[in-house]
């Protein structure tokens, strides 16, 4: 959420694309309102 924060969550999971092993797995947890979730 604010200024930029697409570009930030695409930066933040090209790095997770980048540093997780071939059978690696992300989780995210979100607390925020559904509404303002991407």
């Amino acid at each position: 959420c604010g200024e930029g924060s697409n570009t930030n969550a695409s930066k933040m999971l090209t790095e997770v694309y980048r540093v997780l092993g071939p059978n690696g797995v992300y989780i995210m947890i979100s607390f925020g309102n559904p509404d303002n979730r991407m």
